[in-house]
């Protein structure tokens, strides 16, 4: 199965004050309904994270699952603009084995997960992954190296994904 890399700009320290302990207590006990809540409080500011049109009446419809995965697939839109994909699609396999995984940096650029270790927030089951604003800082100062030494595209690609969200002081959600 061909994986392909989506990469937003991510204000990870508003999803850490308002959203990451309703979405780890529903992936722990899977109890939904703080997460609901959180949507329908929120449904204003959030968007379908399919399509990135802003989420109306009857949204829980949309919903591919009736899970906490799901449900926290429409609240994390708050932090990021579902539009706005600057990943590398199909062309981070590329990447990650022609040049990270020789590097061994495929999961630092990633991020890390977010969840209970037996049950990590992970809506598309092929890996969601989240960088803080000083990982996005940290990884673009050790990646910046391929960007000057003539790295092929994928790499450099990347290295663009990382100063869009430094620029911006934000961090980047990633997912497969």
């Amino acid at each position: 199965m061909t994986m392909e890399h989506k990469a937003f700009v991510f204000d990870f320290r508003s999803f850490e004050k308002e959203l990451r302990l309703i979405l780890e207590r529903a992936l722990s006990s899977n109890d939904s309904s703080e997460l609901l809540q959180f949507i329908e409080d929120h449904r204003a500011s959030l968007k379908d994270p399919y399509e990135g049109e802003p989420l109306e009446e009857g949204w829980r419809g949309m919903a591919e699952g009736q899970d906490a995965q799901q449900w926290g697939d429409f609240a994390l839109t708050k932090y990021y603009e579902p539009g706005n994909d600057l990943g590398l699609g199909r062309n981070w396999e590329v990447l990650q084995s022609e040049l990270l995984a020789k590097l061994g940096k495929d999961q630092s650029v990633l991020g890390r997960t977010v969840g209970p270790p037996a049950n990590p927030f992970d809506p598309g089951r092929m890996g969601a992954y989240f960088q803080t604003e000083e990982d996005v800082t940290a990884n673009l100062s050790e990646l910046q190296h391929f960007h000057s030494n003539g790295a092929g595209d994928q790499a450099n690609r990347l290295v663009e994904i990382l100063r869009a969200a430094a620029a911006r002081g934000r961090g980047l959600y990633i997912t497969f």
